[in-house]
């Protein structure tokens, strides 16, 4: 069912949604010498406290993009014309998949530092069940099955991470600061959500992004004062 029309519009969604992985750009500049100048000083402890930190952060902005691409992905896409709003599925699904990207990455950064073989390992098992899945995954559900496996390695490659840094690393908690932000997308979705299912159209779509909007940024409110700084 793949046309060149659906691969016009799949293409806009990846270009919409990959802007979210440039956030990580602007973090690791500052991260990586601060965690690396920590881990090789052997203070474990500081380096997971700061790899929390500015794990929130991220997921705090994160989280909004990844809600209102998700909610009102066809109002996005019309950016481009009337029939680039069939993608809104597959923009949500992309945009999901490169926010997880920009937060795994941050896990990079620390085993890079000193153990690149190990860095190397887990990128050859996510590059082997990233083309299996695609190849199964697009063969039969098209569009839809390109978002899914852009999705799926990357959440195996964080989960491997996630893994590695309890594992050789010893951090007991890597991403123990990450339940404020979810905490306040949950909230914010769920209201969201029903919106978007009871408001048919582009109206109901923008109706449930701004839901989502106003609530995460309540809760955001009511929570800074005791969010840690990334510093």
């Amino acid at each position: 069912g793949v046309t060149l029309t659906t691969l016009g519009i799949y293409g806009a969604a990846v270009e919409v949604a990959g802007g979210l992985r440039k956030l990580n750009q602007v973090v690791n500049p500052i991260f990586a010498p601060i965690v690396a100048g920590l881990t090789v000083d052997g203070d474990q402890h500081h380096a997971a406290i700061a790899f929390s930190r500015v794990s929130q952060w991220m997921l705090w902005i994160l989280l909004p993009l990844v809600g209102v691409l998700a909610l009102a992905g066809s109002v996005v896409l019309g950016i481009y014309g009337p029939i680039f709003r069939q993608g809104g599925l597959w923009l949500g699904i992309v945009a999901l998949a490169c926010a997880t990207n920009a937060f795994v990455s941050l896990a990079e950064t620390v085993i890079m530092v000193q153990k690149p073989r190990l860095n190397l390992r887990n990128s050859v098992i996510t590059c082997l069940v990233a083309l299996t899945a695609n190849l199964w995954l697009i063969s039969r559900f098209g569009a839809t099955g390109a978002a899914l496996g852009i999705l799926l390695p990357y959440v195996l490659q964080g989960i491997l991470r996630y893994r590695a840094l309890r594992t050789v690393f010893r951090w007991q908690n890597p991403w123990g600061d990450i339940g404020r932000p979810l905490l306040a997308a949950a909230l914010a979705g769920i209201p969201a959500i029903a919106c978007r299912l009871l408001i048919d159209g582009m109206t109901g779509q923008v109706i449930a992004a701004v839901v989502f909007l106003a609530i995460y940024g309540a809760v955001w409110l009511y929570q800074r004062r005791s969010i840690p700084s990334a510093t």
